[in-house]
């Protein structure tokens, strides 16, 4: 299932803007799917800040396809993590990519359980990690640090 949500960072806005049913959707048929979204919710006057995505291979793909429209514009990143907004005036907005927490946790937490002598991977995690992400865990929810980034972050927008 993909779903289109608006939400907003500074005002309470929540709204299923599109859905839908998806089976073998791939990186390729979510882009136009999704500029077409960013192209209406920019032209009511709402900017797009920032897209969120579970760790699926459609999604990363998705956000790795716009590296190419990125060189374009001179402006590569080893990793793709943001792209011009097209449907910004005068392309001068970005629009950024976030894994969504939960299931980066969750990815996390099945790595560290595949992990060991007896296991498919050989993980070793220090202290310093997870000591921070309990702490984000433990005092922001998605909405609050999504308020906390965006407040310490302002000059980038």
């Amino acid at each position: 299932m993909l779903v289109i949500m608006i939400r907003g960072i500074f005002f309470k806005l929540e709204f299923p803007l599109s859905h839908f049913s998806t089976g073998d959707l791939t990186g390729e048929q979510t882009f136009p799917i999704v500029w077409e979204a960013f192209r209406r919710v920019e032209s009511i006057g709402l900017k797009v800040i920032f897209i969120t995505g579970d760790g699926a291979s459609h999604n990363r793909k998705f956000f790795k396809y716009h590296r190419a429209s990125n060189e374009a514009l001179g402006l590569a990143d080893k990793v793709c993590y943001r792209t011009k907004n097209r449907y910004s005036p005068k392309l001068d907005r970005w629009i950024y990519f976030f894994s969504d927490p939960p299931h980066l946790v969750k990815t996390a937490r099945n790595c560290l359980q595949h992990s060991g002598f007896g296991g498919t991977r050989l993980m070793t995690v220090s202290y310093l990690v997870i000591s921070v992400v309990y702490n984000l865990i433990i005092l922001y929810t998605v909405e609050e640090f999504s308020v906390h980034y965006m407040e310490t972050h302002k000059r980038c927008v």
